[in-house]
């Protein structure tokens, strides 16, 4: 049976199978008066030729289980590695797309910020949204297209496009078929926050709290981000909307305007989640990242209050209560890591083996439906990383 902590999943094990694959001691292995037989990390690999004595020498003691740490093993290069091998492959977005995306939202912020705005500058960022409209649809598992932040710098056009991802999956739950809206949502999302262009990056990135006056100024850019959009040639009102109102809260006291449920657009809404999920799961200077879980958690927490109940419900039936990354024990004892979610099932996601009940690491791709199996998941066991990948 396993757990996760910070440096591995832990076993419980049998003495007899201790050294049936590679690990570390857990915690201190002591005999009733105290001696220490085994210490705290110690390798299994170091006992070698000593093995059968060892087990000889715990199991007269009445030691018949020790607690032994396993590296999870497991990167998220590895996994995307492991998913590739696939067939049919799991479908995420198109990893050149979503770069392309990237680097044309901080060519557009880069421009604004030095003063160089142009009627044409957001074309290019509109053209990446057509494309990543035809690429979601096609993707599953959207978490799993999430890119990481690697610089503080860059946090804002990952982020943009990270909403984009997400807020286009629940577009296309909310509104099948309708493909313009889709597109609308996809846009706005690129451009919601284009409004920070022209605010200070040492308020954005700030690591404490930020004074009145900072966070006044932090405000305004909905407002500078519809402005900016205007002066680009956007034209679209529900673009143009969604950028303005995309901090409105459900039931009032979200800024500028102060709006009420309804009153808020659909894309505004939808972008709201999709972007206070994101920002939940990133690491930013001044917070570390929450697990995708802990994240939908506190969303559901603010449904109704700060979110659309109905938008808020789609993320969940998006994600289920085990999103992709999650790492779980499996009803026989075997570990494994979800990497997708069945809209609709909310406890049944299909998930890669990763451990079997003795912490043996599969070395082959086994990839299991649990809507089709006897197996079910007895409980979850953290994440796979601190972000989405």
């Amino acid at each position: 049976m396993g757990t996760t902590t910070g440096k591995g999943i832990l076993f419980t094990l049998p003495v007899e199978e201790l050294f049936d694959a590679p690990g570390i001691v857990a915690e201190d292995v002591v005999d009733n008066a105290g001696k220490l037989i085994l210490p705290q990390g110690t390798h299994l690999a170091w006992i070698g030729a000593h093995r059968e004595h060892v087990i000889s020498r715990l199991r007269n003691l009445g030691i018949l289980h020790v607690r032994i740490r396993r590296e999870e093993g497991l990167s998220t290069e590895r996994l995307r590695s492991l998913l590739g091998k696939i067939s049919p492959p799991l479908r995420t977005v198109n990893r050149q797309a979503a770069s392309e995306a990237v680097t044309a939202i901080e060519t557009a912020y880069h421009e604004i910020a030095v003063g160089r705005n142009r009627e044409d500058l957001l074309l290019p960022l509109l053209r990446c949204g057509k494309a990543l409209a035809g690429e979601i649809g096609k993707s599953p598992s959207i978490l799993f297209s999430l890119l990481k932040v690697k610089a503080t710098d860059e946090y804002t056009f990952v982020h943009s496009l990270n909403v984009a991802l997400l807020a286009g999956s629940l577009a296309g739950i909310l509104r099948p078929g309708d493909l313009p809206f889709l597109k609308h949502a996809i846009s706005a999302s690129l451009l919601h926050d284009l409004g920070k262009a022209l605010i200070n990056p040492a308020i954005l990135n700030k690591p404490g709290k930020l004074t009145a006056e900072e966070y006044h100024e932090v405000r305004q850019h909905p407002l500078i981000g519809e402005n900016l959009a205007r002066d680009s040639g956007i034209a679209e009102l529900q673009i143009l909307q969604a950028i303005r109102w995309h901090h409105e809260r459900w039931m009032g006291g979200g800024y500028p305007d102060n709006l009420l449920g309804g009153a808020i657009p659909l894309v505004a809404r939808i972008i709201a989640v999709a972007d206070v999920f994101d920002a939940l799961t990133a690491e930013r200077a001044y917070k570390g990242a929450l697990p995708p879980r802990e994240a939908l958690s506190t969303i559901i927490e603010s449904s109704g209050a700060h979110f659309d109940p109905a938008v808020s419900r789609c993320l969940l039936r998006s994600l289920g209560l085990f999103p992709p990354g999650t790492l779980v024990e499996l009803s026989d004892e075997t570990i494994a890591v979800v990497v997708s979610s069945t809209e609709g099932d909310l406890i049944r996601p299909t998930v890669l083996l990763h451990f079997d009940a003795q912490g043996v690491p599969f070395n082959d791709v086994h990839l299991v439906d649990l809507r089709r199996s006897s197996l079910h998941i007895r409980r979850g066991l953290g994440h796979l990383g601190k972000q989405a990948v």
